[in-house]
Formats: C-alpha cells, structure tokens, sequence
C-alpha cells in the first residue's frame, strides 16, 4: 500500500503527467457538452504550463533547495591529516554490458562520482564510500560507481561500498551501523537533495560536511535574458523540486 502511494505521489509530481491529465479531462467533458467544465480545465492547464515552462517558478522552487548549502571548496573544514570519509549517495545506472561502468552511471551519479573523486584527490588521508542498491540489475549502484572510480585512477583500498541501502534514510543508517559516527563524514548529492540528505543523515546522529554537486541552476546572464524566460528543463527543475519537498514532508511525517 506504501509502495502504491508512493507511485501515485511520484506520479503527481510532474507537471508534466499533470497537464497531459488535465488535458484528457477537458477533451472528455467537452465530448460530453459540458463545455464550461472544459473550459475551466484547459484554462488550468494553460495555467500550470506556463508557469512551470517559464523560469520564475522553477528557479525559485530548485534555488531554494540548491542555495542551502555550499560547495566543498574550502579544504580548511578538513585537517590534511585526518581521515575523511567521502560518502557518494546513489542515482541510478543502467545496466548496460555493452558501456564501460561510468558510461553506465545515470548524469546525477556520474556528477556525484565526479565531485567524490575531486574531493578524493584533495584530501590525502580520505576514502570514497559509494552507496546504492542494485534493484533488479546484477550489479548494485555501489559497485558500479565503484568500478568507475577505479577507472579513473582512484586505488582500490581506499575504496568502501554499502550494496544495501535503496533510500536516503537507509544510506544514512548503514553508513552509522557499518561505519559509526567517530571520524570525519563529507557526504556528496546533488544540490537540491542535500537538505532533504543533511536532515535524515542529522536525524541518526551524524554531522557530515556538505558536498552538494549536480547544479540546476547556475549563475549565467543567458539566464536573466528574455529570449531565455521559457524552456523544457523547468519542467525538471519543478519535478526535482516537488519530489524533493514532498521527501521531507513524508520524512517529517515517517519520523
């Protein structure tokens, strides 16, 4: 029953579902002449449209999420000489024979990877720990993102997985059960992900150092440009957004 509501929530989540519902109402109530029930149904549907294809909205919904925290970026926060864990949450893969591991990696997980590994390279006595269950594939997330961190020339033993964990919540328990809590944590997620990670990971007793990466919205001038007020990304960013704002609600909620 969970399950199926988490679908149905998943599902009203995109603006876009919404709009193409909406949309099939209004051409069945005008089928049926009850032309004002149409009317009023596509004038919201022109009104959801609009509102998230133009970039106000979206930009507001995601920037609020992505702004919370700031980037790895002074290494400071981190003593040379500690040992650091460098925990990179999973985002999915495809699992593809064919690819080499990182062509397998979905964008968000290959931009998780990048930063964990840039974070690697900066900090000489710290380990990545990749996170992420397998679901149907043969091969789990972990494994994956850990197939192509090696790729790139980070050393097999200072390299950590947890296969198990299929939810943020979950991720943050295993690393505290395998792991504990004594040593130095930086976890790595997207930027619009990590307020909803900070607090479910705060919640069992960590205080790991943001790393947010995965940036929807970037500072540009092309931006703030009228020729560049609509575009299809915003139905992303709107869809990122809701999911990620309804997570915290359901993880207040769950608590």
């Amino acid at each position: 029953m969970i399950d199926l509501l988490k679908e149905v929530v998943n599902f009203s989540l995109d603006p876009i579902n919404i709009i193409i519902v909406l949309s099939v109402l209004a051409g069945l109530t005008y089928y049926r002449k009850k032309f004002r029930c149409a009317r009023g149904l596509l004038i919201a549907v022109a009104c959801i449209f609009l509102a998230t294809v133009s970039n106000p909205i979206p930009n507001f919904l995601i920037g609020n999420l992505e702004r919370k925290y700031t980037p790895f970026i002074d290494l400071n926060m981190v003593q040379q000489d500690q040992l650091v864990d460098i925990l990179v949450l999973g985002s999915g893969h495809t699992a593809d024979p064919d690819l080499p591991a990182i062509g397998q990696l979905s964008s968000a997980a290959l931009e998780r990877l990048t930063e964990g590994v840039r974070i690697y390279l900066e900090l000489p006595q710290s380990r990545i720990i990749f996170s992420g269950y397998g679901d149907e594939s043969a091969f789990s997330q972990a494994e994956v993102l850990k197939k192509a961190a090696i790729s790139l020339g980070v050393a097999e033993d200072r390299v950590a997985m947890q296969r198990e964990p299929s939810t943020t919540a979950e991720e943050a328990s295993s690393y505290l059960k395998k792991f504990g809590k004594q040593g130095k944590l930086v976890l790595v997620t997207s930027a619009a992900h990590m307020p909803r990670a900070m607090m479910l990971f705060e919640r069992v007793g960590l205080k790991p150092i943001s790393a947010p990466t995965g940036y929807q919205i970037k500072k540009d001038a092309k931006e703030r440009s009228g020729w560049n007020l609509f575009s299809a990304r915003n139905f992303q960013k709107v869809k990122s957004a809701l999911h990620e704002y309804a997570g915290m609600v359901w993880a207040r909620w769950a608590k």
